[in-house]
């Protein structure tokens, strides 16, 4: 084990674990992102503060991103050209 991760629960609080894959992989398996942000520092700390606000905004634009994907792809059953309404 080499130190701490943090992790964010489905609710959008933060949660620091130990860095081991065995323990990550349980709370992923139980609706737990991991996130990029370094588990040395304290949740009170300013630089973890803004850090997991940019992580946060990362996500939302992932998250955009693949909406607007989704919104493009055509129905079950309905081609390209009829979305679009060229028949």
């Amino acid at each position: 084990m080499s130190g701490w991760v943090w992790l964010i629960s489905s609710d959008g609080l933060p949660h620091r674990v130990p860095d081991n894959p065995g323990v990550v992989a349980s709370f992923v398996g139980r609706d737990y992102e991991a996130t990029d942000l370094p588990g040395d520092l304290s949740e009170d700390d300013e630089e973890f503060v803004a850090l997991l606000a940019e992580w946060q905004d990362r996500k939302e634009v992932v998250e955009d991103s693949a909406e607007f994907e989704n919104s493009e792809k055509p129905a079950e059953g309905q081609s390209a050209t009829d979305q679009e309404g060229n028949e």
